[in-house]
């Protein structure tokens, strides 16, 4: 009979519904399970990587060092980009903290390139001919001057190291 049909119509049409809400739910909870666990990890990632830089500098110390000072700068980097990502998936720009680590980065990558020429200078010193005292007098002033520069960004970056976010 023809409202025995209409009503069979309408459950099946409330009956569909619920499979669509639930579909919805289900599809929107898939969304969200996976994309919070990610940020969880990434949260993580970011609070190891602070305590990798922490301790990095705490090895470092305040004596000159240049490996440890370039392990510093690497933890530093990873940090850096880790924070990065975590700011970008929070739909932030930029924050001070992830500032400071680029200015700390930005300043012992300088003191490493330095560091590299400083060690290529003294080299190229080592072979200069005795003969050669002119050259070696500018080679051994470029040297000094070096040097200088070392200590210099060294205690900039003593007097105001990186601020870790925690």
């Amino acid at each position: 009979p023809r409202h025995k049909m209409d009503k069979l119509a309408a459950r099946l049409r409330r009956a569909a519904k619920q499979v669509e809400s639930s579909d919805d739910w289900s599809r929107r909870q898939r969304v969200r399970g996976p994309k919070r666990a990610w940020l969880s990890v990434l949260e993580a990632r970011v609070t190891l990587r602070a305590g990798a830089v922490r301790s990095a500098i705490e090895t470092a110390s305040t004596s000159y060092v240049p490996e440890r000072l370039h392990e510093v700068r690497i933890a530093l980097k990873k940090l850096r980009y880790a924070a990065e990502l975590l700011a970008e998936a929070h739909h932030q720009r930029t924050t001070p903290d992830i500032d400071s680590l680029r200015s700390a980065q930005d300043l012992l990558g300088h003191l490493h390139d330095l560091e590299i020429l400083l060690a290529r200078g003294g080299r190229l010193h080592a072979s200069v001919p005795l003969s050669d005292f002119t050259g070696s007098h500018h080679l051994g002033s470029l040297i000094s001057a070096l040097e200088e520069d070392c200590r210099r960004l060294h205690a900039r970056f003593v007097q105001r190291p990186a601020t870790v976010p925690t």
